[in-house]
């Protein structure tokens, strides 16, 4: 599992989805042109992956491969490598935060991505990412007041599924053992 690459990939997703249309790429926050002309309005939509749990026990397996070649095999001929592949399921909860400056409201903004998340073009692009969607949690309203403004907040959930692995190797046989035994007194 590439976080950075599924990090990368989610923004533009999430924007697409919530009716994004300009990238603010100075800090991964995704901003939406003001309405009307007005130049103090804005949304902001920000994600972050909150939670990676795993699921169920990962699984290590080892494979034997004749033909490869190990840089400090000293056995002559060579013996070929042995590589170690860990995998596992992973559950990713995905945080989705919309802020909107008064007049607008960042509760559309955050439904939409729930409205669009199980169509086939977002299970598509999902599915390039390596994930997944198992749910939506609901959206929370997290209005507050800011320096004399009200600014509309709200907060989306989203579980996704996704399989992680890590390869190692290859790496050398065991060539030779000499053991020594030591002869009970």
């Amino acid at each position: 599992m590439n976080m950075r690459a599924i990090l990368d990939g989610l923004g533009p997703l999430l924007a697409t989805l919530s009716g994004c249309r300009v990238a603010d790429a100075e800090n991964d926050t995704f901003r939406f042109p003001p309405r009307d002309g007005a130049a103090d309005e804005f949304a902001r939509l920000d994600f972050h992956v909150r939670d990676v749990t795993p699921v169920g026990l990962d699984e290590l397996r080892s494979e034997y491969d004749p033909d490869a070649e190990v840089e400090d095999d000293t056995y002559d001929p060579p013996l070929g490598g042995i590589t170690y592949t860990q995998t596992g399921q992973r559950s990713l909860v995905l945080e989705v935060r919309v802020e909107c400056d008064t007049p607008l409201t960042a509760w559309p903004f955050a439904e939409r991505v729930r409205d669009r998340i199980d169509l086939p073009s977002t299970e598509a692009a999902l599915e390039a990412l390596g994930l997944a969607v198992a749910r939506c949690g609901r959206t929370r309203d997290m209005t507050y007041d800011s320096e004399g403004r009200k600014l509309s907040v709200a907060v989306l959930e989203i579980w996704l599924n996704a399989a992680s692995g890590e390869t190692e190797g290859p790496v050398t046989t065991i060539e030779d053992f000499t053991a020594e035994i030591e002869e009970a007194p």
